[in-house]
C-alpha cells in the first residue's frame, strides 16, 4: 500500500513532466515577397535555373561587396545601389544583379529553391544552382538581352545581318580576335573598323571576331544569339558556337558583295558562288525574268518575295530563282564577271555562269 508521502511525490513528478516545456521544431525558411532598397520596391518572381558551360542568368558577382552573411535584403540593397534592376540569391550564399535575365534560364517550381539565408535561416536564399529572383516590376515578363540590330555612328554604322554558326574548327570570321569584359556589338564593331575589317561578329557574351569574308556561312537560328554581352548585358551577344554578325555599311566596292544587306529580315542574303548553267538544265529551275536595271538587289527581291530560297543573275541581266541548288556546278568566282545592267560597279554572272544568292531567311 503507497503512503501518502508517495502518493505526493508520484504526483508531483507527474505534473512536473506535464509542465516541461516541449522541445521546439525548427522553422522552415520562406520565401521573402518583398523587399524595399534604395527607395524602390522589389517583388520576388520565382526560382530559376542558373545556366551551364560557363553561360550565367545574371552576369555581376556583389557578393564579395556585401560585408555580413547573405539575406535577401542585403542582396536586393546591393544591387540597387548599383542601379539593377534584377537580384538573385543563389546556394544560400551568392548574391547576383543585373538588368536582363538570359532567356534560356528555365523557371522551376519554387521548391526548387528551399535553401536559408546563410545571414537569416527564416527566410530562402535559392538553392543549389537556383536562384530565388527579385525585380522591380510585380507583374510582366522579366527582360532579357535584346538584339541591336544597328550600332556606331556616320561612316562607322555597322547593321546586323544574322546569327551564323560559329566553332573552333570552322570559324566563320578568319580576321582580328578580341576578348574581354567589355564586349559588346557597338565595341566589337568599332574595333574591327579600326583594324580595316567590315565584318564584325560577337559570340558567347565576349568574344569579338573580324573578318572580310564569311568562312563557313552556316545561317542559325536568331533565338540561337540570346547570351548577354558582358560589356552590356541588356544586349545580345552570340552564344557558344553562335556567332552573331555585323556588316560595316561602308564596306568597299568589291566585284561580289559577300554580305548585301536590304531593308529588312526578309531582303538579307549572302554570295554562294559561281555556277555553271545551260539551256537544257536549268541550275535555278523556278521562275525567270530579265531587267535593264538588273542588280543583285532586283533580283534577290523578286526571288525572296516568292518564296524562293536561291536567287542567281546571269549575263548581266537575267535573274533565276529556284529552291535547290545543285552542288557539283561550282565554278572559279572570276567566270562570273559581267557586269549587272542596274550597277557596273558589280557582277551579275556571265555567259551561262550564273551568280547564286541565298536568302538569310528562307533557305
Amino acid at each position: 500500500m503507497l503512503s501518502a508521502t508517495s502518493i505526493t511525490v508520484f504526483l508531483a513528478l507527474v505534473s512536473s513532466a506535464w509542465a516541461a516545456p516541449a522541445e521546439s521544431c525548427p522553422t522552415e525558411p520562406t520565401i521573402k515577397s518583398q523587399v524595399t532598397a534604395h527607395g524602390k520596391q522589389y517583388y520576388y518572381r520565382g526560382c530559376y535555373d542558373e545556366l551551364k558551360y560557363g553561360l550565367k542568368a545574371l552576369n555581376h558577382d556583389l557578393t564579395p561587396s556585401i560585408s555580413e552573411d547573405l539575406t535577401v535584403e542585403n542582396c536586393v540593397a546591393a544591387c540597387a545601389g548599383q542601379g539593377y534592376s534584377l537580384a538573385g540569391v543563389m546556394t544560400g550564399g551568392t548574391c547576383m544583379c543585373d538588368n536582363a535575365i538570359s532567356e534560356i534560364s528555365p523557371l522551376l517550381d519554387d521548391g526548387e529553391c528551399r535553401n536559408a539565408c546563410n545571414g537569416d535561416s527564416s527566410e530562402i536564399c535559392g538553392g543549389v544552382w537556383h536562384y530565388s529572383i527579385y525585380y522591380t516590376k510585380k507583374k510582366g515578363a522579366l527582360p532579357v538581352p535584346r538584339l541591336a540590330t544597328k550600332v556606331g555612328r556616320g561612316n562607322k554604322q555597322f547593321v546586323n545581318i544574322g546569327c551564323w554558326v560559329d566553332t573552333v574548327a570552322h570559324r566563320t570570321l578568319g580576321g582580328a580576335y578580341y576578348r574581354g569584359d567589355d564586349v559588346t556589338p557597338a565595341m566589337c564593331a568599332d574595333y574591327c573598323y579600326q583594324k580595316n575589317f567590315f565584318l564584325s561578329g560577337v559570340e558567347f557574351g565576349n568574344e569579338c571576331m573580324c573578318g572580310n569574308e564569311l568562312l563557313a556561312p552556316d545561317y542559325a537560328a536568331l533565338s540561337d544569339c540570346n547570351q548577354a554581352c558582358a560589356g552590356d548585358s541588356t544586349l545580345s551577344c552570340g552564344n557558344a558556337d553562335r556567332l552573331s554578325v555585323y556588316v560595316g555599311q561602308d564596306r568597299p566596292a568589291i566585284l561580289r558583295p559577300d554580305v548585301l544587306v536590304g531593308p529588312d529580315a526578309n531582303s538579307q542574303y549572302i554570295s554562294y558562288g559561281c555556277y555553271s548553267d545551260s539551256y537544257a538544265t536549268r541550275t535555278l529551275t523556278g521562275p525567270s525574268f530579265t531587267a535593264d536595271n538588273m542588280t543583285a538587289t532586283v533580283c534577290t527581291a523578286s526571288c525572296f518575295s516568292q518564296g524562293f530560297a536561291y536567287a542567281g543573275l546571269e549575263l548581266g541581266n537575267q535573274c533565276f530563282c529556284g529552291q535547290t541548288l545543285p552542288a557539283d556546278q561550282v565554278v572559279d568566282a572570276s567566270r562570273c564577271d559581267t557586269p549587272c545592267a542596274g550597277n557596273s560597279a558589280f557582277s551579275c554572272g556571265g555567259g551561262l555562269r550564273v551568280d547564286v544568292y541565298k536568302s538569310l531567311s528562307l533557305a
